[in-house]
């Protein structure tokens, strides 16, 4: 991946936190997996690893109410 891709990736994480629109077209599997390679690798306490990790294509999936929790 080139390095305009990443700079744009770290800015994009460093500003956002959530996001409950989308577009309709998918992420190419390329960058999902550069992102999930880069969060595999960021350090834990005590090197613990307590993620996981959902990526979900299916906009069906997407727009169903009970796949993010409701906030107060």
């Amino acid at each position: 991946m080139s390095s305009v891709f990443e700079n744009e990736v770290i800015k994009a994480i460093k500003e956002r936190r959530s996001v409950r629109s989308f577009l309709p077209t998918q992420v190419e599997e390329e960058k999902i997996k550069l992102l999930l390679e880069a969060a595999i690798f960021a350090p834990s306490a005590v090197n613990g690893q307590p993620w996981f990790f959902t990526v979900v294509q299916n906009f069906d999936i997407l727009n169903k109410s009970e796949f993010f929790p409701q906030t107060l």
